[in-house]
Formats: structure tokens, sequence, C-alpha cells
């Protein structure tokens, strides 16, 4: 996911996503496995933020 332009923030406070698939290297059908990753290109993220405000993760710098 890195070479493709996301970071992993599976980890942060607040971010429910489904480690446990990403474990397995399977999706899971509710989505929640992508949760685990944002954009990390500015304007990517600045529409990321916009379209999923309610999981949105602290701010990370690079």
């Amino acid at each position: 996911m890195d070479k493709a332009g996301y970071r992993f923030i599976g980890w942060n406070d607040g971010v429910a996503c489904g480690m446990s698939a990403l474990v397995r290297g399977q999706h899971l059908a509710d989505g929640t496995d992508a949760l685990c990753f944002e954009p990390k290109g500015w304007l990517a993220l600045k529409l990321y933020r916009i379209e999923v405000p309610a999981r949105s993760a602290p701010p990370q710098t690079s």
C-alpha cells in the first residue's frame, strides 16, 4: 500500500479497522480492512477527511 500512496494508520487511537483481515491478507465484506490506511498525498488526504469525517485519524507528519 505504501507504493500505491497510502500509509498504515491501524495503530492510531480511534481507528477501528479489520486487522484480522490484514494479517490473513483477505478482504472483509464490510470494508473495514480498508480503514487501516489513508492517502499520503496532501490533496488526497484532504478529500479523504471530507469523505470520512467520523473516522479521521490525527494528522501525521511525513
